[in-house]
């Protein structure tokens, strides 16, 4: 029998949604509004929050073991994604390995598995994102600067590492732990309305926030970042929620966790480090948190034992519709020309440059090599009878491609075309002499 009291809490959570949807259709907050609150749940009301939920656990074992699978799967999603879009361009890879690696689980983890499973189910989340703000934070920070020349300054990101408030805000609760220390009432009574107005704030900023408008340029990255981050975060999250010795609800809280939507933060990296992609992660961030959406609430209602093998059935439904595409996009090209002009809303598909058939390149210098015309051995008009002014004119009228017509012109300037008397208009020289 399905326990409606789960689910009465999760149409609260999806309500909250709705109400900053509705808020941006009428104009109350827009998406700058909704960003600042984010920025403030993160620097706020987040930090409260943990420190809350560190001081009332007791036993940090599970924790422990939730936070070392994080960071592993992560470690593992680091490598693979550099494997995986190895034939992309430096810009468009970065941006692809790092929408693989962490989780939304501050704005979207907490408030669902609080609301479905309880607070347990809370210590069990806020375990896990101790891993996921260093992976988040500082993991996905400098992966996306890689590919700029100028990459990062080690100064700011031991900075960022050491002031970052969630972070701070885990040190301090694993120090009190440590020292088996706890909160005094008064910081605890202060804490607990800041801490309380998280959820709700996050909620209704992502609603305000949502927003798909796909373009047809970015549906080969699309698939790879849902088909690779689903796929595989479902399928294992499914296996290690069958196979560790984790109490309840710990497994129930790893598969949700690893199929959370791409954190919202990393829509800020990608305008810092390379804005033509900022439209491609805000759209995986959008599509991510409706796709998740989806699969908390399908593991709301389906009995909890079945819920690993319903998602490794899911992962691996998702790897079959997906991998195709992906391996076919992820083909390195055959002849490769450099782009000419690059906009800031292009993402390019796997290739790094622009691939092109040996057909269009090497033409380029038939007409050198033709049979001469009739209007050419009349030498009507050109320089001394020789038919070399006249290739030249000819190419430079019907050639597609300028270079093509300066090339014929230093042949025919250099005497290295035959006159019709035989012999050549100039001596002979090396081809590195006149190329």
């Amino acid at each position: 029998m399905i326990d409606l009291q789960p689910l009465t809490k999760l149409a609260v959570s999806i309500s909250y949604v709705l109400v900053g949807v509705l808020m941006r259709r009428l104009s109350i907050w827009q998406p700058i509004h909704a960003r600042a609150a984010l920025r403030g749940a993160i620097f706020v009301t987040l930090p409260a929050s943990l420190l809350l939920e560190f001081n009332a656990a007791t036993d940090l074992t599970v924790g422990a073991q939730l936070a070392g699978v994080a960071f592993i799967y992560n470690i593992c999603m680091l490598v693979g994604g550099f494997f995986a879009f190895r034939n992309w361009r430096p810009s468009s890879r970065a941006a692809m390995v790092a929408m693989l690696l962490g989780w939304n689980v501050a704005n979207f983890a907490h408030p669902f598995v609080a609301a479905l499973w309880g607070h347990e189910a809370l210590r069990s989340s806020i375990a896990i994102d101790v891993a996921n703000c260093l992976v988040t934070f500082v993991m996905s920070y400098v992966v996306f600067f890689s590919a700029r020349s100028d990459g990062m300054k080690p100064g700011k990101l031991i900075r960022r590492i050491a002031t970052f408030p969630p972070l701070v805000a885990v040190y301090v609760s694993l120090l009190l732990h440590a020292m088996q220390v706890s909160l005094p009432l008064v910081v605890t009574t202060t804490l607990a309305p800041v801490a309380k107005a998280n959820a709700p704030l996050i909620l209704v900023a992502l609603g305000v926030l949502f927003e798909i408008t796909a373009q047809p340029r970015q549906a080969a990255a699309l698939n790879a970042v849902l088909t690779l981050r689903y796929g595989i975060g479902l399928l294992v999250g499914a296996v290690l929620a069958a196979t560790l010795p984790l109490p309840y609800p710990a497994p129930l809280v790893l598969q949700v966790v690893l199929a959370c939507p791409v954190p919202a933060v990393y829509i800020d990296y990608a305008a810092a480090a390379e804005k033509r992609n900022v439209s491609l992660v805000s759209l995986a961030v959008n599509m991510t948190n409706v796709a998740s959406l989806a699969i908390v609430v399908l593991f709301a209602v389906i009995p909890q034992h079945l819920t690993p093998m319903v998602g490794a059935v899911l992962g691996c439904s998702v790897l079959a519709h997906g991998l195709p595409g992906f391996l076919e996009a992820a083909k390195p090209p055959a002849v490769v020309l450099p782009m000419a002009v690059e906009t800031e809303e292009s993402f390019d598909p796997a290739s790094p440059q622009l691939a092109v058939p040996v057909s269009a390149v090497l033409p380029a210098l038939e007409p050198a090599a033709s049979a001469p015309s009739k209007e050419m051995e009349s030498g009507g008009g050109q320089r001394g009878g020789s038919i070399e002014a006249g290739v030249v004119q000819r190419h430079r009228r019907h050639s597609p491609a300028r270079h093509g017509g300066r090339m014929c012109g230093r042949i025919g300037r250099r005497g290295l075309l035959p006159h019709r008397g035989g012999g050549t208009a100039g001596p002979a020289r090396s081809a590195r002499s006149w190329l």
